[in-house]
């Protein structure tokens, strides 16, 4: 009868292991804030370790929290970016999804008129006009930013800021690092 009660309290500490391990007081002032400059998608705010810090929004073809995330105090991946949904994979570990878009939202990741770099690339790759200089770019994994070192078709490299804007004086034959 012992064994058994005592199984019972070690089970229902189990469940309750989230409010153990998350103590704000005594774990937050160990954990370092989050740069936001990082984060390829938005951010949330308390969203990370135990609310301590903000965290990185999850965007399309991250893993992230599905619904069914139940591991004993262990944080999920995260949550998806605005526009997107976490949608579990049949082949992942239980409470695992990976970001989607989401299709009944409307809103664009960009203002209509101007064009992401995955748009750019897109149409510098069909498109039959070649010019000494012209350069396709290498776009960030979210698709709408700009890889800071991009190089043209004579073999000169440069650095460009996040929308694709050449930075001036940059501008090197061969790679380097922007």
């Amino acid at each position: 009868m012992y064994m058994y009660v005592a199984s019972l309290i070690v089970l229902w500490l189990a469940t309750e292991s989230e409010a153990i391990v998350c103590v704000p007081s005594i774990i937050c002032k160990d954990i370092e804030p989050l740069d936001v400059n990082e984060c390829a998608g938005g951010v949330i705010e308390k969203g990370g370790f135990c609310g301590c810090t903000d965290a990185c929004a999850k965007i399309e073809g991250e893993a992230c929290t599905a619904q069914g995330w139940h591991i004993f105090g262990v944080p999920g991946p995260g949550k998806c970016d605005k526009g997107f949904n976490c949608v579990q994979q049949d082949n992942t570990r239980n409470g695992y999804g990976k970001c989607v878009q989401d299709m009944k939202t409307t809103t664009t990741t960009a203002p209509v008129n101007v064009r992401t770099c995955d748009q750019v690339r897109k149409i510098r790759l069909i498109s039959f006009a070649i010019w000494r200089g012209q350069w396709t770019p290498k776009c960030a994994a979210n698709g709408i930013d700009y890889q800071p070192t991009q190089c043209d078709n004579t073999g000169k490299c440069f650095c460009v800021t996040k929308k694709g804007e050449k930075i001036a004086g940059t501008s090197v034959q061969g790679m380097h690092r922007c």
